[in-house]
């Protein structure tokens, strides 16, 4: 009988044990996320409620942002409702550790500005060794599940803010680190809805464990209104468009650094010149009226009459440091667009890695 008491309170305090270690977990893993994501130089981190499940091998946190450190920016860099980490059973079954990832809305604000402090870009931050450190095991799966990406200046008038919404992205074969996946491809799909009634969708795969960036990049966008980017187009282009949609398709890849590719824009219903807009409401300077109204004629000399579409196919190859584009073949495409048969901007598959 001694022996069945001292085996009972073994088992009693170990269950205590297991119980307070259960209750510490959460706290101890949400002090870590903090002290993680403070590694940035200019940023701080904050986390809210951790939930650990032990037996489903996952954990989930709440509320993450990711916020300039000087206080000057109001819109965190990143946040995100929710952010889930699990480990894939079935692979674990099979001998490989990895997991999957899911983030629900997810948000990423891009601030400019005029004073240098109230700019917010996350360049020049350690964010891949954060990762790695936040998800040490090679990433098999990742969703974001209605995510925003947002370009913001308070310092144009009107104030610019535009956006990337309702982001629905999958990622297959995320590595963070080269000693985790030595032969893998990464896949990205996703699809989303730009600022007004625009459609994005495009696919990436790219080799993770090259000195030098290698991609293949397949996009493909419709409906652009490119009077709900206004307040983009006239604080940073030099001409205002008063009216027009914008279709694109885009083919881009690189091997080990050396590119190759083509970009091919069509705009419906273009107007670059609106005397009322332009002279009556903006108040626009003589030449610069003057530039938009040469610029309008003679986009309307080289619209295709039929479809009411100017567009053209830019090619382009050479390095990602130094592009090289055929300014020829774009003239090319304009004058057969207008004269013999207009573009589409649909990818076409020409351009692949195993091609080049």
């Amino acid at each position: 009988m001694p022996h069945i008491k001292r085996a009972a309170r073994i088992l009693l305090f170990c269950a205590l044990g297991l119980l307070l270690l259960r209750a510490a977990l959460p706290v101890a893993l949400q002090s870590y996320v903090n002290r993680t994501l403070d590694r940035a130089e200019d940023y701080d981190g904050r986390v809210g409620n951790v939930d650990l499940s032990l037996l489903a091998g996952s954990y989930s946190i709440e509320n993450i942002e990711i916020v300039k450190s000087n206080g000057l920016v109001q819109q965190p860099l990143f946040s995100t409702q929710q952010l889930r980490f699990s480990l894939l059973w079935s692979a674990l079954l099979g001998g490989t550790i990895v997991g999957e990832v899911d983030l629900t809305q997810p948000v990423l604000n891009f601030v400019d500005s005029t004073a240098e402090e109230e700019r917010q870009s996350g360049a020049g931050e350690p964010w891949l060794n954060i990762a790695n450190d936040l998800f040490p095991l090679r990433i098999d799966h990742l969703q974001i599940r209605d995510g925003r990406v947002v370009f913001l200046n308070s310092n144009a008038s009107p104030p610019i803010d535009v956006s990337l919404q309702d982001i629905n992205l999958i990622a297959l074969n995320i590595a963070n680190s080269r000693d985790l996946a030595k032969e893998l491809t990464t896949l990205v799909s996703a699809t989303a809805n730009t600022t007004g009634s625009g459609n994005l969708a495009f696919d990436v795969s790219l080799t993770p464990n090259t000195q030098l960036p290698t991609f293949d990049i397949n996009l493909e966008a419709s409906d652009i209104g490119l009077t709900d980017f206004e307040n983009l187009l006239n604080y940073y282009a030099p001409f205002d468009l008063e009216a027009g949609e914008l279709d694109l398709a885009l083919e881009m890849a690189s091997d080990a650094g050396e590119l190759t590719g083509y970009m091919r824009p069509v705009l419906h219903n273009i107007d670059v010149f609106s005397w009322k807009g332009d002279v009556e409401e903006d108040g626009d300077g003589l030449f610069r009226n003057l530039a938009e109204l040469f610029t309008g004629a003679i986009t309307e000399i080289f619209e295709n009459q039929a479809s009411n579409q100017f567009a053209t196919e830019v090619e382009f190859s050479g390095t990602l440091d130094e592009p090289d584009i055929d300014t020829f073949a774009a003239i090319a495409a304009i004058l057969r667009n207008a004269f013999v048969d207009a573009l589409e901007a649909r990818i076409d598959n020409s351009i692949n890695l195993e091609a080049d």
